[in-house]
């Protein structure tokens, strides 16, 4: 914990945006030992804005911020799911002290605000539409990785724990054996 807490200005521009919806999207930051609202003009609803628009003002170069996005995709069956969802910004090209200030208040921003859907990404690829939708529709996003010929997982005999050895494509030790079935020899999942 930081002990930067959000800022009663920034609570009550996200619980307008939740209850009124007065904004598509709203982007914080710490601003004088606080989390602000660094750019809520960008995500006024009247304006109708993008998800394109939301990477736009949320990626900037040397600043890290979070986004609240009510997101809503349209299903098969022609029902409509909305649902507010986070997205922890922080590039690579940062200074140390920004990422630290910014990894120790992430649980403060997310507690504060009641948020439990998220995605944390450091370049703007990380952030895609796909990624949000996945989170909303409750699919399962497969992030991209190494291919599945490389990933290795493995049962630790008797006890379950899964272990993934995504750099070398085999288990990373003698005492696993490949998880093939549900099951493991001892019939333990």
């Amino acid at each position: 914990m930081s002990g930067i807490k959000v800022s009663k200005k920034a609570f009550s521009a996200f619980e307008e945006m939740k209850k009124k919806r007065t904004h598509k999207f709203l982007i914080f930051g710490i601003s004088k030992e606080k989390v602000e609202v660094t750019d809520a003009k960008s995500g006024d609803a009247k304006t109708n804005p993008t998800f394109e628009t939301f990477v736009k003002a949320l990626c900037k170069p040397k600043t890290p911020a979070w986004g609240v996005i009510d997101y809503e995709k349209k299903m098969k069956d022609g029902s409509i799911r909305c649902k507010i969802v986070y997205v922890s910004w922080c590039p690579d090209d940062c200074s140390v002290r920004s990422k630290m200030l910014h990894g120790s208040t992430t649980n403060t921003i997310k507690s504060k605000l009641g948020l439990d859907k998220g995605v944390q990404a450091s370049v703007p690829g990380e952030c895609e539409e796909s990624i949000v939708e996945g989170l909303v529709t409750n699919a399962l996003y497969k992030a991209p990785t190494a291919p599945t010929s490389q990933l290795a997982a493995c049962v630790h005999k008797g006890c379950g724990n899964i272990s993934l050895d995504v750099n070398r494509g085999f288990p990373p030790s003698s005492n696993f054996e490949r998880f093939a079935p549900a099951t493991t020899r001892n019939g333990m999942v």
